[in-house]
Order: C-alpha cells, then structure tokens, then sequence
C-alpha cells in the first residue's frame, strides 16, 4: 500500500517501448527522464534510467524519499515494484519471457512489479491481481509505456493531461474507478492479473483469470487477511504511532483491525463537523473501545477554509486526481506534497485491496 504510508512519499517507475527504428538515443533519454520528472511534482531525490541493448526499452525510476527502495539490480537484471511490503529484489529470481504473476503472488502485499532484461531486450510488467498501485498504460505512434502514474503518462504521449470526463463520472460518484478506466485520456489501467511482455520490440499481454488465480493458490478470506496484516504490518518501520483517519466506513475499520492485530501502536482521530449525531463519530468511538486504542476527534473544514460557495470544484477535482494518481481511491483532503516525510499517517485507503478486485468479483472470498 504505497500511497498509504505517508502523505508525501513518491516512488514510481515508467517502462517505454519506442517504436521507431532509431530508438531510444541518448538525447530522447536525457529529455524524457526530464519530462517525467517534472510531471511527477515531487522533489526528485534519487533516479535511475536503465536502457536496453538494442536501444527499444528504455526503464525510469524515481522517488523523493531517502533510498530507491523500489529499484534493485543483479546479475544483468533489473526490478522495480510498487509497494513497500516487499522488496524489488525478490523479483531478481524471475524470467521476464515468462508471467511474473506467480512469484508475484508469494510476495507480502500483493503488489505490482516489473523485471527487465536489457542484455536480452526483454521486460516483463505485471499488475497486481488486485490492482492496488495499479499499472497504467498508453501508447501513440512513437511510444508504447507503462508505469505506475496515470497522469504522468498522458502528460508524456500528449504533452499534457486531459481529462476524460466521461471517465470521470465514476469517480466523482464513489472516490474511485471500478474498471479499467482512467480520468486521463488515452491512458488506461491494465487489468488485474494482466502481464504486459516486450521482447524484440514486440509487445503483448497475458491475464490469467481471476476465479482460476484464486483456485490455483488456494486464497481465501483467511489468506488475505494474513496478507493484509502482513503488509500494514510495514509500517512499523515509521518508528511512532501511526495516526489513523477513522470513519463508520469498512475500509478504516479494516484498517484499523488490521493494524491492532499487526501489534502496531495507533493514534485514531476522526473528522469532525460539529454535529453529535455523526455516524462517522458514532462507530469509530466504539472501534477504537473495542480495539483498545486511543481515539479523538478532528474538527473538519471545508477544503481552503471556503465557504462552499466560494471552493472551486474543478481544480479541486484535478488538484485531487492528481495527489491520488497511481490508487484506486480518492479524496479531496489528501495533500500533494513535495517533500518526503517519515510519519506514519493511513487512512481506510488500503482496505480497497479487497475492493479493488476479490471483494467485487469473488465475495466468496472475503466472507
């Protein structure tokens, strides 16, 4: 759950296919690289840029926190993955001719990930089975690229991001996208389970069938619960009490069982509007007693302190699609920060790893 551990921390990676004879000459890599960088917003810390032998790949990482966590490299290979339960490095083992899926899936977390081969012209990109840090996708005649940022992809094949409104409207009803769409035009999310190959230029997909993957590896609620405990479990490397957002809504309380049961020491507060009769304030009091954990509350304010009147709607819609690229969530309080900070801040976000593909598809799964 990489956009879950603080409100600032970027890591993201973008694999492009060029599809011209020249390739990716060292002059279209140095202007790349820029653009990318400067679409993502954040204070760059640290970069890496990997190119393939016969100049078609090109693979660009970037973060604004202390390390590159999110990049490893041995024996020729590269990995990149999306999530911080898990480290690239476990990816190192894997051939990228063939579906990453099932290595994937060993891994706490459930994440995405790549593995490339530049000696051999090859790369392998695989989506989560849940999509949660999705992988994005978008092509023109000169580029094929995927990646973990929606906007920044449009904003790379286009020169800037425009919205699809009618993509949009899901969005807008429930804070985030239930299909396959994205609020960008000509960028879409690869399906769930879905492994995007290059290899001599080429490129093709592969997905394996979500009711086949779960009888496969034997998943069921059970399992993906110690899952979920075992990537909020992380968070403990923040080294304080994780402050949690709690509303009446299912995701938090996820979160927040999730969290109790991963032993992590929690600091609950929720949003507040003044009115006693809050259900939001109701059932998070009486999660917390359950819990045992410390609860208060925040008194919440509309977005700029305007009156409702006064908000401008659509910068707020793009401020917010832009702070929330690369989830399947949304929300207008959410800050897009440059700078990296190392408190532990969550909110009901990561409990949309059961939404985002099992809890709608396979309820028998999450009883």
């Amino acid at each position: 759950m990489a956009s879950t551990l603080t409100g600032s921390s970027m890591q993201s990676f973008f694999i492009a296919l060029a599809k011209n004879e020249q390739g990716w000459q060292p002059s279209l890599v140095a202007d790349a690289e820029s653009r990318l960088a400067t679409e993502l917003g954040h204070d760059i810390t640290h970069r890496k840029v990997v190119v393939s032998r016969d100049r078609r790949i090109a693979l660009f990482a970037f973060t604004n926190e202390p390390a590159l966590g999110l990049y490893e490299e041995a024996s020729g290979k590269v990995a990149v993955i999306s999530g911080y339960s898990s480290r690239a490095s476990e990816l190192l083992t894997a051939e990228p001719s063939r579906d990453l899926q099932p290595l994937l899936n060993q891994l706490p977390g459930r994440f995405s990930g790549a593995v490339f081969d530049p000696a051999e012209n090859l790369v392998a990109v695989a989506n989560s089975t849940v999509r949660v840090d999705s992988i994005f996708y978008g092509r023109n005649s000169d580029y094929s690229i995927v990646g973990t940022r929606a906007s920044t992809i449009a904003s790379f094949l286009s020169g800037r991001a425009d919205l699809d409104v009618q993509a949009l409207l899901s969005f807008i009803s429930t804070g985030f996208f239930g299909c396959n769409d994205t609020a960008f035009q000509g960028v879409t999310c690869l399906p769930a389970a879905t492994t995007w190959f290059v290899s001599d230029g080429a490129e093709r997909r592969i997905r394996r069938p979500l009711a086949q993957h779960a009888r496969d590896h034997g998943y069921g609620a059970a399992e993906l619960a110690e899952t979920f405990v075992t990537a909020i479990g992380e968070m403990s490397d923040a080294g304080g009490p994780i402050a949690l957002g709690l509303t009446g809504g299912k995701d938090s309380r996820l979160i927040a069982a999730a969290a109790a049961r991963a032993g992590l020491t929690l600091d609950c507060y929720t949003q507040w509007s003044g009115e006693w009769c809050s259900s939001d304030v109701y059932v998070a009091e009486l999660v917390a007693k359950e819990l045992g954990v410390p609860h208060r509350l925040e008194r919440a304010a509309s977005p700029g302190g305007e009156s409702t009147s006064e908000i401008d709607y659509l910068n707020l819609t793009a401020k917010t699609l832009r702070a929330t690229d690369g989830a399947l969530w949304g929300f207008d309080s959410e800050d897009l920060a440059t700078s990296f900070s190392g408190e532990g801040r969550v909110r009901g976000l990561g409990g949309e790893v059961l939404r985002g593909g099992y809890g709608e598809k396979h309820k028998e799964l999450t009883r």
